[in-house]
């Protein structure tokens, strides 16, 4: 079934970003030491895939991995733009520590500030999937 929601519309799929973000978090629950690049590479193609349809949580999580080097190098300023383009209050706050980090201290604040508008740190808000 996630197969067939992931799979390109001209092959007959849906092309689902919530589908290619719910085949990533699938492939990471049989994520081992022997097996993880191969699967962390499937992941991120999962992920951008997601993200190509502005899927919310797929753009977030392809931040943490640039952030932390899953499957691609370490970098965090491509992290940051990824947790912006999330809209998600969990990026903004993400994207205020590289502000912070980099010493632009107004971006930072205001960052960290649109996290709290938007409800950072209230309980959890929803999918932030939006089906195409």
């Amino acid at each position: 079934y996630l197969e067939a929601a992931a799979r390109p519309r001209a092959e007959g799929g849906k092309n689902s970003p919530v589908g290619h973000h719910t085949l990533a978090q699938v492939l990471l629950a049989g994520l081992t030491p022997a097996r993880r690049g191969d699967i962390l590479a499937k992941v991120l193609v999962r992920l951008e895939a997601g993200a190509a349809s502005r899927h919310a949580f797929s753009m977030f999580n392809l931040g943490l991995a640039h952030l932390h080097g899953y499957a691609v190098p370490r970098d965090a300023a491509r992290a940051a733009a990824w947790f912006r383009a999330a809209d998600l209050p969990e990026g903004y706050c993400a994207a205020s520590g590289y502000e912070r980090s980099v010493g632009n201290r107004e971006e930072a604040r205001r960052l960290g500030d649109l996290a709290v508008a938007t409800g950072y740190g209230t309980e959890f808000r929803g999918s932030g999937g939006r089906e195409s």
